[in-house]
């Protein structure tokens, strides 16, 4: 690594403290949509690579690996044959057992499960939607028949001074029959022809898959194995957590019900297996699976019997035809789980030995897993979570001093005390000007170590909750720089999921507005989840906010505890320090476009350079050090065209080689990974141009810069930022018929911005912030994948300015 030893000096001792050195080439970057399409079609071209790597998976890591395999084959109409041929292996290798295993948590089991949501949630939530919400809403149906809990249940009603039935067992018999008529009405509709004919194609070739095998290996129980897919799989989850199907999502399923859906679910099991119930109580209702025995092996043949298959085809034949669904581009495969596939085939060295033991030297697979190096998620490398700069990693011989100023006085620190950063994350600030209490939440300042630690979370949350309210009050959630990973995304709808259930009614009722400052495509996945777990009356009591200055009116301009650093850059950049050739320490922020890097000074508020990512030739870490490296290609940039390249005074060094120091491990993996995601979602952007229009204002000229999620307005001399505009704050772009002038109207004001176009291509900026603005507009609960440029922009986005 000749930049390193440019740079700085390094012991062997030190390079071993900060683990292995980790690299990536910039064209394997650029070349990242190719090469895991490649990775695709090498899997899908013999479904025993994928078997071979599936087998190596933890048990612990099925269910994430399960719905990676689906997320990225299903786009290839390939899951149904990698089932079926993972399932003829889990029949031969378990022919003494093959039920028990296929109702096991076995990785085809988990494959089939995830798949099944997906391609039935809609069926369900038609056939089932309404007959599980008059479960759900009725509170006080029982079904409960265990003599200990029934027991339990009237010893609690009559310390609580309320009638309890004397004669429990007649009370048990009664609720034996109510869940005896609820489970034979449900069992009725899932039989019923509507049903049947309504399930989706793949769920039913998968059913007959398995029954085929069921009678190769083990005939005498193929239809309690096809039944038990069908129930297990696919109904049984919908019915006893309807919410997670978008079904009786206006409420929290409230215990006694939760238990109703349960026992209903148990019993319907039962009879899909044909498996009669040992435990005492429920074996009154083994005459149910009996009586519906003859039902259920009708159901079995009518699902597996394809209606449109003649007698010399083959059944359920265009389930079994791999190929790219209709209208699908390569960037559209799921960025986090290509990522994720990468890993979990780079970083298990037995795949690479037993493939090339299975294919030998000359497989393009074993060729291909050498070349993807690592992989670009930063949450499969992290080792121990945020880290302090301080005294960690290597610098320039005096050790990691931090940084001061990079993060601002009111940052907290990363790691140190957790009490300390759970107050920075979430606290009350000065009373509104109308006496109200204000809560604060600071989006950017939540940790996954946070979320790790969720008793210690509720517990803070809850305690300055309680403390406020008693009278109305207003939370303020500020999105500043918030950056939010699946992991974290599901980790705090978890979360948010038990707060609720512990707030009383009054925590509701008395917060009377929610403000989301900032707002961006990830409060969007913010605002769904406040909204399924709270009533209508405080949904409509959410707010979006796109300028911090909008709360004037509501709070005390010197009481708005908001950090200054949201008063500022509203949107996704990375805090780090720059360090020349000379050991200079320099605050910068790094921010992104589609295809280049901006080095902007936080003080100055000028950006001070760009990097185009076509001229990176490699970048590098080590697993435990903070500090990021890249290299550039010499003698590029200069053709590039854009204003903002030049380095201006730097030195040829410095020019050719960067490196950062990041403030924690999370800002480091996130930089690299956010690389890949802009190669990867955008492959015919690596080249062009950069993206800048010179427009004229109400203000004078000015230059717009456009990065993955706002607009920096320019000074054209200075390339000082006066304005940044984030596309979530865009409420509608318009362009006047001769091209000349185009119109930002933004959610913040009344006001429409007016842009002349005598300088640039009005109707080039038009579709470019056209696409901006669907692309947020768009944006589901996951990160939303951006269209290729020449999707977008037609042959070419290259445009002078």
């Amino acid at each position: 690594m000749l930049h390193r030893r440019r740079h700085r000096a390094v012991s062997s001792k030190e390079d071993e403290d900060m683990g292995k050195e980790l690299s990536w080439r910039g064209n394997a970057m650029r070349s990242t949509t190719d090469s895991y399409l490649r990775l695709v079609e090498l899997f899908q071209k013999d479904f025993s690579r994928l078997s071979l790597l599936l087998k190596l998976v933890e048990s612990k890591n099925l269910n994430t690996t399960a719905n990676l395999m689906v997320n990225v084959f299903h786009n290839f109409n390939s899951v149904v044959p990698i089932i079926e041929h993972l399932s003829e292996e889990e029949f031969k290798q378990s022919s003494k057992n093959v039920g028990a295993s296929m109702r096991g948590n076995t990785i085809v089991n988990k494959i089939e499960g995830a798949f099944v949501r997906v391609v039935g949630l809609s069926f369900l939530q038609q056939q089932l939607g309404s007959l599980l919400v008059d479960l759900c809403a009725d509170d006080k149906l029982s079904f409960e028949i265990d003599p200990v809990r029934v027991e339990s249940e009237l010893s609690a009603m009559r310390a609580r001074g309320e009638d309890a039935p004397i004669d429990s067992q007649a009370l048990i018999a009664s609720r034996q029959k109510m869940l005896r008529q609820a489970a034979q009405s449900l069992l009725d509709h899932i039989t019923a022809n509507e049903f049947i004919e309504g399930m989706p194609r793949p769920i039913r070739a998968i059913a007959e898959a398995t029954g085929r095998l069921a009678r190769l290996y083990a005939p005498s129980i193929e239809t309690s194995i096809v039944g038990g897919f069908i129930m297990l799989r696919f109904v049984s989850p919908c019915i006893v957590i309807p919410e997670n199907f978008g079904i009786a999502t206006n409420r929290v399923v409230p215990k006694a019900v939760r238990r109703n859906l349960v026992l209903l679910t148990k019993v319907l099991q039962a009879a899909s297996n044909q498996s009669l119930f040992t435990e005492q109580y429920m074996v009154p209702l083994n005459s149910f699976i009996l009586d519906n025995q003859p039902r259920v092996e009708a159901f079995v043949r009518a699902i597996v019997a394809d209606p449109v298959a003649g007698p010399d085809e083959r059944l359920w034949a265009d389930c079994h035809v791999v190929a790219p669904t209709p209208g699908f581009a390569p960037n559209q495969l799921p960025v986090d789980d290509m990522f994720r596939l990468h890993h979990l085939v780079v970083s298990r060295p037995e795949f690479a030995e037993q493939l090339e033991a299975q294919e030998g030297p000359s497989s393009p697979m074993l060729a291909l897993v050498r070349e993807l190096g690592p992989s670009p998620l930063p949450a499969l490398h992290q080792a121990g979570g945020r880290v302090s700069v301080d005294g960690g990693g290597s610098s320039g011989g005096a050790g990691n001093p931090r940084v001061s100023g990079v993060l601002g006085d009111d940052e907290p620190e990363a790691g140190g005390n957790l009490s300390a950063q759970l107050e920075e994350l979430f606290f009350i600030g000065p009373k509104a000007r109308d006496g109200r209490s204000v809560l604060y939440v600071i989006v950017n300042r939540l940790r996954k170590e946070m979320l790790d630690c969720i008793d210690e979370l509720i517990s803070h949350v809850y305690r300055n909750v309680n403390s406020v309210s008693e009278n109305p009050y207003m939370l303020v959630i500020d999105m500043s720089w918030s950056r939010m990973s699946r992991e974290m995304k599901e980790k705090i709808s978890q979360s948010i999921r038990q707060m609720i259930t512990l707030f009383e009614r009054r925590v509701k009722k008395n917060v009377n507005e929610i403000f989301i400052v900032h707002p961006s495509d990830y409060s969007r996945s913010l605002l769904r989840l406040l909204k399924a777990f709270t009533s209508v009356k405080l949904s409509r009591k959410i707010k979006e906010l796109h300028s911090w200055e909008e709360l004037k009116s509501i709070i005390d301009e010197s009481n708005i505890a908001l950090p200054d650093t949201s008063k500022d850059f509203i949107t996704k950049a990375y805090k780090v320090t720059k360090i020349n050739a000379k050991g200079k320490q320099q605050a910068r922020l790094i921010k992104f476009t589609l295809n280049s890097l901006l080095n902007i000074d936080p003080r100055s508020k000028k950006v001070q350079n760009e990097k185009m990512f076509a001229v990176i030739e490699e970048i590098s870490t080590r697993e435990k050090s903070m500090e990021l490296h890249l290299r550039f290609a010499d003698g590029t940039e200069s053709a590039r065209g854009s204003l903002l390249v030049q380095d201006g005074k730097s030195s040829v060094q410095d020019k050719l080689y960067r490196r950062y120091l990041c403030p924690s491990m999370d800002d480091k993996w996130s930089i690299i990974e956010d690389m890949y995601r802009n190669a990867f979602l955008n492959p015919s952007l690596q080249a062009e141009a950069p993206q800048e229009f010179n427009v004229s204002t109400s203000s004078g000229s000015r230059l717009f810069k456009l990065t993955v999620d706002s607009i920096l307005v320019l000074d054209v001399k200075s390339f000082s930022i006066k304005q940044e505009i984030s596309f979530a704050g865009i409420a509608d772009v318009i362009l006047e018929a001769d091209g000349a002038v185009l119109w930002l109207k933004l959610r913040s004001t009344e006001k429409r911005m007016r842009l002349g176009c005598e300088k640039c291509n009005g109707t080039e900026l038009f579709k470019t912030l056209r696409f901006y603005f669907d692309r947020y507009n768009k944006a589901s609960s996951e990160d939303y994948d951006q269209s290729t440029g020449d999707q977008l922009f037609g042959r070419s986005t290259s445009f002078r300015v």
